[in-house]
């Protein structure tokens, strides 16, 4: 086998084992499609503008709720007491 034969067929075999290792990459047709920085970081000021809603729902809910329970509370302690005086009258 001459040297340039031995060159040829390292050629091949370069060209070949490249081929085969770059053929599962992207080509950039196929990243055309995909979002940018610029995508994500407004999605992301979107959702942290949209949790920042729901939170603020959420805190005035919290909030009805635990007014409603003051009131139910103080009801109850009211009942309690008319009880323990009809407990008393009836004892």
């Amino acid at each position: 086998m001459t040297n340039e034969q031995l060159l040829e067929d390292m050629k091949q075999f370069i060209t070949a084992t490249v081929s085969q290792r770059t053929a599962g990459l992207a080509t950039k047709e196929d990243l055309d499609g995909l979002a940018t920085k610029e995508d994500v970081s407004r999605l992301e000021t979107r959702m942290d503008e949209r949790f920042n809603d729901v939170d603020g729902q959420l805190d005035e809910i919290q909030n009805a709720i635990g007014t409603d329970l003051k009131k139910i509370d103080a009801i109850l302690e009211d009942h309690g007491g008319h009880l323990k005086r009809l407990d008393r009258k009836f004892a």
